[in-house]
């Protein structure tokens, strides 16, 4: 840094900003790590930005101003008139500027009593760039005797005026300067507009300055800041200027309130100074009887009453007669800058408009957004091509125009860096253009296409401004009331199309807003006026172009000057305007029952018309046709076809008692029809539109509505419509049916299932509620409930209605939910709370997706007919089956069955009868053996019904000993048997209403199911002859073609573990018989021959077994899913050798806390191939994310260094499960709606303050007709699997592990942090065991509470900080779970699926229903084949999932079970059938955000945990798993120091003659920094060697799974309790040159991660500082005892070098091993250490005393002993010569005088 800069930015502060309530306790700082407190080797600088910044000087020149307003009012300039005695002294501002940059501001001096100043003077800023500060702020000030009074700011962005390529530069150019208005009071209004903060609403003023960047050196005298005038040889610098017009003509003013129409109105327009009549200043200085005569200026119309046709809204009379206004003014010509601006902006109107299409694929999630937005990059690039020519152009005639102009650096800089960024955009363009195959992240994509319109946004801002804004007031009487605030590039025309504004000379519309701070944001009903006007700017030799593009039909006009004062229009055209009002959605509600009265109000010109008033509703539907007759539009109809007025339709809340409330507004564009056109499509009749509603910058709803405006003549009777038809009700139209929607018949089914988390404060005296659904005129209701006692409907739950929706999917209408709380006995019903579904395309149900319930509903019709007639046809694999409450979007796509699909089996059966001998002479087989997964057993007819569930059943023929045939294995797949008279069961384990009560719990089914190998079965005899066509098809099931999964094991593992079925010819092998099952492989698009294989029968003897061939056809792959954790192969010693050490962890040791650590290393070891990724790809984190996930990259063996295979993982969630993508938010059986009341701002944040409760049921739209098992079923319809509806008893179960960046609440900026846990009306409080001072604790907790359904349904785990009053605890944060969604829901929250299966340990299978069963349980729930299983495999469908074959059980003795492979398929159940199968929970563990109800929005931290939900029907589900947090481990770290060599030796000892260094080494463990020990000195080490052999004792206590250790000590000095710190275990060694006199030099230091030590190197000389960088890597807790020899570093400033190297020995030894093996400090005993054996150099110098004099004198100071000594001779010389010279003197005047007397 500069010394001489005392003051002004210098860098970035790392700070820590938090907002806090009153009485609030700051949080905790984060902790800094050791590299980042390094402040010089980490600048906080931008990135891209070199550390080494030059000093240089910013130039601020301001020259002059003008315009500048009188800053006080007609009494205030009295007083200070009479005051001061100058009556005749007209200019009452003192103006002067004031210059802030970085921190340093200045002033130029005060220019007395004057309106235009001149200052011609420099600011001068010294700072180092590129600058730190991106702003530069300059303000207009007038002096007063009190106080500085500001009269405008401008802002200057270092960005707009200076790039890459050049530095900061900008004019001379003005800058005009805005804020409050002209119109002065003796108390100032809107005077904040002045700070430049907001958006002024007047012109205040301009300045004519510069800047410029020079470099500037460093001197004695050079200041921060300072001011200097300049000489200002240049008249023009600002520019030439030229005589410009402004002209308007005012065609509407409409909108009017009454009280702005009580007085009559004036409309004012001025660009700067000019036309300003408030201000004595105006230009040009005359008198008011010469500005009434200036007939080149009228800035001002004429004063006129306004007009109303219903006293509500009020117009001006401007019928015939347009009034014009036009200002003649004369300023600089740089109307070039205004052309680069339009010509960006047109180009940036191009690009939106090319990506609307594109933007409203991505609102709907359409499948085809990247081939809309490929369409769109091509048409960017189109249009980035014809910019990049007209920028060309641009250039050039700007040099040609250099000359005569004045073309300033940045106009050259600005034009070049739009042709390069417009040359850098066509190449990015192209590049994401050829990258768009897909869909594939295709939002980022999109996001950079965004981006490019964002930076063209603000290339289109010129900073050099050249003409002030145009503003438009409006006048009652005399007083502004609006305004309209006009961009000048807008409105400027030039001859050359693309650089004319997009508005000039056109007619355009207008909204006039209140200059006050009620009308800033949320503008509501601000809108004071609506102006309808023409505007148009240029040189005055144009102005014959002014009313190029006016609409046709007004009187010739000469436009010669002066310019008219208004235009007589004589061509009138009549309209007639239909508005249709339809309906609205989504209304805000403003009742304090969250609904509203809603109307709307259409309005146009003069003409304003409403709606009738819809009640109680948010999604009113009027369907209504506002008429407006005799419309009057003046000019030819061409110009109404091209521009048509806007339409401005309001929504209001009516309300009896108070004013009527405003919702929202829409603007709205009619169709035009003239009278000679027909009426006939494509246009007519007008199609409904979903226009937005806006209540200010928020979003209020929409509106459904079509407009259409019909000219009308005396002879267009035959192309007029229809007449509208009267309502019945009488007193409106209703809206012609060929322009309502075309309506289909629908069905919605609905089922209420219950309220939830109800307010009772809200329910007051009512004690019922009642659901009501509204749908386009339809209303359904429920029965009534007690919202205190049962919260499920029982009566009246189930229902549907038919109606009439629209075909088109834009115009389906919103439902509207309501929930009335009812008091029974009076009859009195009010609104509790209500939800809209904004559109139902969500719950149309597809068709195909429930074929197999049609399918199921026609085979119980012939329930007794012939098992071939009953099972006759298998579903369509792709059909997606119904869960309930699920959602299911509308496809068009219908899945055919494949009429040449062909039964496999009935081949297959007739090659076995074949190769038997046929069927005649086939012999029943002997001991045929059966294995199915019921359990019961018993043997197939005819006679046995089949129905709903499904089962594979697996035959093994075996043939006799002595039958030499050949045969092979054949799995058969069939449906499961229904015994009479059997209780039916969901797939949630509770029973359906519909069949027999029975006292089987909802597991004991499933626990009861059982799956028997084969060969524990008892024999039975089998007919293969019985086998139907159903059974034969089972068999045959047409899998997907070319599907696979990538093995994700495998290559996790990078082997091959699972033997595949072997079908290739000439395939040989001995395998057994238990293990052989035909495969059925996919070989390809080429057709395949299953040949002949070796088959080992039971009995030991080999027989060949040939086969022909069965049949030629394809067939599709299966999904072979291997082991979970198969057998990791080493190739080498060494890496054998590393994988022992990295799994060596004492079984006594593995905890679930082992598990949780594992995991955590695994995801961050994740992570950091993530961040590596993105380093070396330059990707985004999602887009490396998905490359990986798709590349299987994470399971590298890289990765997996350290994989442990005797610890389970868990998965580990970084967010809630509800936001898991594959959970659907467990919303799959019921969906929940927010139920909202109260009065809505239209903000998105108040919305969480009005929930009053949920409302949980399912919704479902079926297109007529209903199918035929929803129609025939009138109790339940299509929600076939619904749970219980009554009250049972779950045992929840809650697991907390910890909580991480807690919210600090004491003063001390920490946190006593416990756990409460809260079910329903349930408390458990946990807070005796709160853990003081601690911000991430680890509680380690299990809470078991026994909850009832439906009442307790919302768990709260809210985490408290303690206090010592009891009253006193304070909620950190909270988080609520949905427990009853998660119990319910398919995908089986209930209890995670552990990733092994283990019957005892610390993995043991915790829940109460095996693999097995849940597989079978899903497999007959979603009608899927399977689950079938052989030793080591199961196979559901196409997949084959590998698991052990057997497991080890109680006893510790190996047994066959079916369970690991179970597990495996449960693992990928997905994979199974994307369109029926779903993910299920895994073993996991959450982590979920905290939030407090009094700070909402912001996270108060995270806790970590999760929840099992067991039924309380259901067995015992076992103890809980304990999760206390662990001890930590007491250690002993002896470090012995033996010896350092080449340490640097800094001091220099003159007695040796060279430099020499008292060496000692301290050391000590980080955190335990009160323990350090030293060694002793080792003094004058000549060489850099130093011995020491010294032993330092570290006791410590260390956590194993996590790796850290525990530091105990006191959070500060008045707490009452110690409080526990984690830290990572390093070893601190530093090494110290000792100082008698002075402090201690540091050399170096060494530190080393006891976890992680780097190898060290067994001698000196191999010992450098790449040993530090080595990956290879030592644990301390491992490898117990480490010696060798490692580097002494020091960090400099941009380097780190080595100072010394050091020998160590570390030793770790347990408190039990340190008390058997005791060793002392240093020297001392017991197992003392030897003395080192260090040379003797303290006497050394006396037994060469000569040679160190001579080195001494000679060798170090010869030169200064040769100066010292010339010196003294010189200094003796010259006292003999003063002492000798007095002598001489008085000796030769005396000889002199002697002679002369002689």
């Amino acid at each position: 840094m500069v010394s001489a800069i005392t003051t002004g930015i210098k860098g970035y502060l790392k700070l820590n900003i938090t907002v806090l309530l009153d009485k609030e306790i700051a949080k905790e700082l984060p902790s800094i790590l050791d590299d980042d407190n390094d402040i010089d080797a980490n600048p906080l600088i931008p990135e891209g930005w070199k550390v080494e910044r030059k000093l240089s000087s910013l130039c601020v020149r301001v020259f002059k101003a003008e315009h500048i307003p009188s800053m006080s009012s007609g009494v205030m300039s009295n007083l200070t008139k009479q005051f001061t005695g100058e009556l005749n002294m007209r200019d009452l501002v003192d103006p002067f500027v004031q210059v802030s940059f970085a921190g340093l501001e200045a002033k130029t001096s005060v220019q007395h009593n004057c309106y235009n100043p001149k200052w011609n003077e420099e600011i001068v800023f010294y700072e180092l760039f590129p600058s730190l500060c991106r702003r530069i702020k300059i303000q207009l000030k007038d002096k007063d005797i009190l106080k500085e009074e500001v009269i405008g700011t401008l802002w200057i962005d270092l960005s707009d005026i200076s790039n890459n390529d050049f530095l900061p530069t900008f004019g001379p150019a003005w800058v005009n300067l805005y804020g409050s208005s002209r119109d002065y009071h003796f108390i100032k209004q809107n005077a904040f507009y002045n700070q430049g903060l907001e958006e002024g609403i007047d012109y205040r003023g301009r300045i004519l300055l510069s800047i410029h960047l020079e470099e500037s050196e460093l001197t004695k005298e050079t200041k921060n800041v300072y001011v200097r005038p300049f000489q200002n040889h240049s008249r023009a610098v600002g520019g030439i200027k030229k005589e410009f017009q402004l002209f308007c003509c005012i065609y509407e003013a409409c909108m009017i309130d009454g009280k702005t129409a009580s007085k009559p109105i004036q409309f004012e327009i001025n660009i700067g100074n000019y036309g300003n009549r408030a201000d004595e200043s105006i230009l040009p200085f005359i008198n008011q009887q010469q500005v009434k005569s200036d007939k080149f200026n009228i800035p001002l119309t004429t004063a006129m009453a306004a007009e109303s046709l219903d006293e509500e809204y009020y117009n001006m009379p401007y019928y015939e007669h347009k009034p014009c206004l036009h200002i003649q003014f004369t300023l600089e010509d740089h109307i070039r800058r205004l052309y680069l601006q339009n010509i960006l902006h047109r180009f940036i109107i191009n690009l939106e408009d090319a990506l609307k299409e594109t933007q409203d694929r991505f609102q709907i999630n359409a499948g085809d957004r990247w081939e809309c937005l490929r369409d769109a990059l091509d048409e960017i690039v189109a249009n980035c091509i014809k910019l990049s020519t007209q920028l060309q152009k641009e250039q050039k005639d700007a040099k040609a125009a250099s000359k005569r102009l004045k073309v300033t650096q940045l106009d050259e800089e600005r034009l070049c860096m739009c042709i390069s960024y417009t040359s850098w955009v066509i190449d990015e363009a192209n590049k994401i253009r050829n990258s768009l195959i897909d869909n594939e992240h295709i939002g980022s994509k999109y996001r950079t296409v965004r981006s490019i319109i964002s930076r063209y946004k603000k290339l289109m801002n010129e900073p050099q401004q050249v003409f002030p804004d145009i503003i438009i007031w409006l006048l009652s009487g005399s007083k502004q009331v609006c305004y309209t605030r006009i961009p000048a590039h807008k409105v400027v025309y030039s001859q050359v199309e693309y650089k004319s504004g997009i508005d000039s000379g056109e007619v355009q519309t207008y909204m006039m807003y209140l200059p006050s701070t009620s009308s800033h944001g949320i503008k509501e009903s601000a809108i004071k006026c609506k102006l309808t006007c023409l505007l148009w700017l240029g040189t005055s030799d144009l102005k014959h172009n002014i009313l190029l593009h006016a609409p046709k039909g007004y009187t010739h006009l000469n436009l010669t000057y002066p310019l008219p004062s208004e235009l007589y229009y004589s061509v009138v055209q009549n309209f007639t305007l239909r508005a249709h009002i339809y309906q609205a959605r989504e209304l805000i509600g403003m009742d304090d029952t969250g609904v509203s009265d809603a109307f709307s109000r259409v309005i146009l010109n003069n003409h304003a018309g409403d709606t009738n008033i819809i009640q109680q509703t948010r999604c009113p539907t009027w369907n209504q046709t506002i008429l407006f007759q005799n419309l009057k539009l003046y000019g030819d109809i061409e110009f109404v076809l091209s521009n048509p007025p806007i339409i401005i339709v309001e929504i209001f809340d009516y309300d009896s008692e108070v004013k009527i409330k405003f919702i929202g507004r829409t603007f709205c564009r009619p169709i035009v029809k003239r009278a000679s056109d027909p009426y006939e499509k494509p246009f007519f009749p007008p199609k409904l539109e979903w226009f937005p509603i806006y209540r200010g910058n928020n979003s209020a709803g929409e509106l459904l509505a079509a407009f259409e405006l019909l000219q009308t003549t005396m002879n267009n009777e035959e192309n007029l419509p229809p007449e509208l038809i009267e309502a019945k009700d009488g007193g409106y139209f209703t809206i012609p049916m060929n322009i309502t929607p075309v309506m289909t018949k629908y069905w919605i089914e609905y089922l209420f299932w219950g309220v939830r988390e109800i307010k009772t404060s809200s329910l007051g005296r009512f004690e019922n509620l009642q659901v009501c659904i509204q749908c386009s005129g339809n209303n359904v209701e429920s029965d009534l409930i007690s919202a205190h006692i049962n919260l499920n409907f029982s009566k009246k739950s189930y229902g549907r209605f038919c109606l009439e929706l629209p075909e088109e999917e834009v115009y389906c209408p919103p439902l509207t939910i309501l929930v009335n709380k009812v008091i029974k006995l009076y009859k009195v019903k009010k609104i509790f709370g209500s939800t809209v579904i904004k559109s139902l395309l969500n719950y149309i149900q597809d068709r195909s997706a429930f074929s197999e319930y049609e399918t199921n509903e026609e085979n119980e019709v012939g329930i007794n007919q012939d098992l071939e007639k009953i099972d006759n046809e298998v579903p369509n694999k792709k059909s997606k089956k119904s869960i309930v409450g699920s959602i299911k979007k509308n496809s068009s796509i219908r899945h055919k069955k494949s009429i040449t699909e062909k039964s496999f089996l009935e081949s297959a059966l007739a090659f076995s009868q074949q190769t038997l001998g046929g069927t005649k002479n086939y012999t029943r087989l002997e001991n045929p053996k059966l294995f199915t997964n019921h359990a019961n057993k018993s043997s197939l007819s005819k006679e046995v019904s089949f129905k709903n569930q499904s089962s594979q059943i697996s035959f093994q023929i075996v043939p006799k000993s002595n039958f030499s045939d050949k045969i092979s294995s054949i799995t058969y797949m069939m449906n499961q048997v229904d015994l009479p008279n059997t209780p039916k069961f969901d797939y949630l384990g509770n029973k359906n209403e519909d069949f027999q009560n029975s006292n089987i719990t909802p597991f004991n089914k499933l626990i009861n199911k059982s799956t028997i190998p084969a060969e524990t079965l008892v024999d039975s005899s089998l007919d293969v002859t019985d086998l139907t066509e159903k059974r034969k098809s089972k068999a045959n099931i047409k899998l997907q073609e070319k599907y696979s999964i990538v093995n994700e094991y495998e290559e996790k593992f990078n082997v091959q573990v699972g033997d595949k079925e072997k079908v290739n010819d000439g395939v040989k092998g001995d395998e057994q018989m238990a293990d052989k099952q035909l495969s059925i492989n996919n070989m390809g698009k080429k057709e395949k021959e299953i040949s002949a294989a070796n088959v080992k029968s039971k009995d030991g003897n080999n027989q060949d077994i040939k086969t022909e061939v069965i049949e030629k056809r394809k067939f599709s792959k299966e999904i072979i899913i291997p082991l979970p954790y198969p057998k990791i192969e080493i190739s080498t010693e060494k890496e054998n050798k590393n994988q022992e050490e990295a799994i060596l962890i004492e079984e006594d040791q593995i905890d679930w806390w082992s598990r949780f650590y594992e995991s955590l290393k695994y995801m961050q070891r994740v992570q950091a191939k993530v961040i590596e990724t993105m380093k070396n790809s330059k990707k985004k984190y999602n887009e490396v994310i998905l490359e990986m996930e798709h590349k299987k990259e994470f399971f590298s063996s890289d990765t997996k260094k350290m994989f442990n295979p005797k610890i389970v993982q868990l998965k580990i969630y970084d967010t809630e499960l509800e936001k898991i993508k594959d959970f659907d938010q467990f919303c799959d059986v019921f969906q929940s709606w927010n139920l909202y009341t109260g009065k809505s701002d239209g903000n998105d944040d108040d919305d969480e303050r009005r929930i009053c409760g949920k409302f949980k049921g399912v919704i479902k739209v079926w297109k007529d007709p209903l199918p035929p098992y929803v129609k025939n079923n009138l109790k339940t319809g299509s929600f076939r699997h619904l749970p219980r509806r009554d009250r049972f008893n779950v045992l929840c179960r809650v697991y907390i592990v910890q909580a991480m960046g807690l919210k600090a609440m004491d003063i001390s900026g920490k946190s006593d942090p416990y756990i409460r846990i809260q079910v329903g009306n349930k408390i458990i409080s946990d807070r005796e065991k709160y853990i003081p001072k601690e911000l991430n604790p680890i509680f380690g907790r299990v809470f078991d509470c026994e909850v009832i359904f439906p009442q307790d349904n919302m768990l709260v785990v809210s985490v408290f900080d303690y206090d010592v009053a009891s009253f006193g605890d304070d909620l950190i944060g909270e988080t609520k779970i949905d427990i009853e969604n998660r119990f319910f829901s398919k995908h089986r929250a209930t209890c995670g699926i552990s990733l092994q299966y283990h019957v005892n340990g610390m993995n043991k299978w915790r829940d109460p229903i095996k693999p097995t069963a849940i597989l079978q349980h899903l497999c007959e729930t979603l009608n899927l084949p399977g689950p079938e299983y052989t030793p080591g495999k199961c196979k559901v469908g196409n997949l084959v999932a590998c698991g052990h074959e057997q497991i080890i059980d109680d006893n510790g003795k190996y047994r066959q079970s079916n369970e690991p492979s179970a597990l495996c398929a449960l693992h990928n159940f997905s994979a199974i059938d994307k369109s029926k199968c779903f993910s299920l929970v895994p073993e996991h563990v959450e982590t979920r955000s905290l939030y407090n109800p009094e700070k909402p929005g912001e996270a108060q931290g995270k806790v970590m945990l999760w929840v099992d939900l067991f039924s309380m029907d259901g067995p015992s589900p076992g103890p809980a798993i304990d999760i206390a947090p662990r001890v930590p481990i007491a250690y002993e770290l002896r470090c012995i120091i033996w010896n350092t060599e080449d340490v640097e030796r800094t001091e220099f000892n003159f007695l040796f003659g060279q430099n020499t260094a008292d060496i000692y080494v301290k050391g000590w463990i980080k955190g335990l920094q009160k323990n350090s020990q030293s060694t002793d000195v080792h003094y004058a080490s000549l060489t850099g060697e130093g011995n020491f052999n010294w032993r330092f004792i570290f006791p410590f206590k260390f956590y194993k799974a996590e790796e850290k250790i525990a530091i105990v000590k006191k959070a500060s000095l008045f707490s009452w309790v110690d409080c526990e710190e984690k830290v990572l275990p390093r070893l601190i060694l530093q090494c110290w040159d000792s100082d008698i006199v002075f402090k201690d030099d540091h050399i170096g230091d060494l530190e080393l991660n006891l976890t992680s030590i780097p190898r060290p190197s067994k001698t000196s000389m191999l010992c450098d500082a790449k040993i530090m960088e080595n990956e290879d890597t030592e644990s301390i807790f491992r490898k117990k005892k480490m010696k060798g020899w490692w580097p002494f570093i020091l960090n400099e400033e941009y380097e780190s070098k080595i100072v010394g190297k050091v020998e160590v020995q570390l030793e770790l030894l347990n408190e039990d091993e340190a008390l058997a093996e005791p060793a002392g400090l240093g020297h001392n005993e017991p197992n003392s250490l030897p003395l080192p054996n260090r040379p003797d150099v303290t006497t050394q110098w006396l037994k060469t005393p000569l040679k160190a004099l001579k080195y001494f004198f000679c060798g170090q100071y010869k030169f200064f002993i040769g100066k010292i000594v010339i010196i003294t001779v010189i200094l003796a010389i010259m006292a003999l010569f003063l002492y000798a010279i007095p002598d001489a003197i008085v000796g030769k005047l005396f000889s002199k005088f002697g002679n002369k007397i002689l």
